[in-house]
């Protein structure tokens, strides 16, 4: 949380002289990061404030969803959908007690038709044996970077216009679950035709461990 908002080291440059904080106000892309978070009982009356300095920059937005009650993110992203801001990039975490279901109305209460970037973090792996939930390619219309982190969602289509791919972690949560559902990941990277970049942290197990054969999935476009 220290690196997002008036929790930001670089902050205080404004405080140095009235010139300094004026050119940090008139710079709308230093205030588009913006954390929300039930852990901070000021973080959404800070939000407000730093959309309305980020003007028409799209936004990048960082939920913590741990620990939060419907209540909560309810209010949140009604705040958001009432600021019209355009958002550009999220990035999600969760653990093991947040259900698919709040995950999904949360991504579905933001306005996509910009959104470029999405990362889904699960920091409680041992705890998600429960819990899955799909992606709809067809909610995240221009969707070009996606990370995936301690869990693995269900595409129930193909991500045409997905570029990059980061999945980190997924080998353990599918160890919590099922190791026979590693073809899941296979599955995951099928839907996803037109990629350019793939990263694998501990995404795969080693091939003797293996409890069926690798399954062969093409991606012709793939440069590193």
């Amino acid at each position: 949380s220290e690196s997002y908002g008036f929790r930001a080291p670089w902050i205080r440059v404004t405080w140095v002289c009235k010139r300094w904080r004026q050119i940090a106000l008139d710079l709308s892309s230093l205030w588009t990061s913006i954390l929300l978070t039930p852990m901070h009982a000021e973080s959404l009356d800070v939000a407000r404030i730093l959309w309305e300095r980020a003007r028409a920059s799209p936004l990048e937005l960082n939920l913590d969803l741990r620990a939060a009650d419907e209540r909560w993110i309810g209010r949140v992203f009604e705040a958001v959908q009432r600021s019209g801001r355009v958002v550009g990039g999220v990035r999600l975490y969760h653990d093991g007690d947040v259900s698919p279901r709040i995950i999904g109305n949360a991504l579905r209460s933001l306005n996509r038709d910009r959104l470029g970037s999405l990362e889904l973090i699960c920091d409680e792996i041992s705890q998600v044996g429960r819990n899955t939930r799909t992606l709809d390619p067809s909610e995240f219309p221009t969707l070009r970077f996606l990370t995936v982190d301690g869990t693995l969602p269900i595409a129930t289509g193909s991500f045409w216009t997905l570029r990059k791919l980061v999945l980190k972690d997924t080998f353990a949560y599918l160890v919590a679950r099922d190791m026979k559902e590693m073809c899941g990941l296979h599955e995951f990277l099928r839907c996803c035709p037109l990629l350019e970049e793939l990263s694998l942290h501990d995404a795969f197990p080693d091939t003797e461990s293996m409890m069926f054969d690798p399954q062969v999935v093409a991606l012709p476009r793939l440069l590193r």
